[in-house]
């Protein structure tokens, strides 16, 4: 099962303003990629919102999700 992730900024207020804050939060995607069991099937990183279809690596993600343990 893919699960769609997303995150917007209030009123349309920019999340990441400059080329740095995008490559921070590039490098966190992949530190946290290199710790869960998770793959991107898609995703979209604009200055307002970003967002990912993310497809678990192994049953029980929903579960996981739900008590806080990703």
């Amino acid at each position: 099962m893919v699960f769609h992730f997303l995150n917007r900024g209030v009123g349309r207020q920019p999340l990441l303003e400059k080329p740095d804050d995008f490559a921070a939060f590039e490098e966190i995607v992949a530190e946290t990629l290199d710790k869960s069991a998770l793959r991107i099937c898609a995703g979209c990183l604009t200055p307002n919102h970003w967002q990912f279809a993310l497809w678990p690596e192994r049953d029980g993600f929903s579960e996981q999700r739900n008590s806080g343990d990703y």
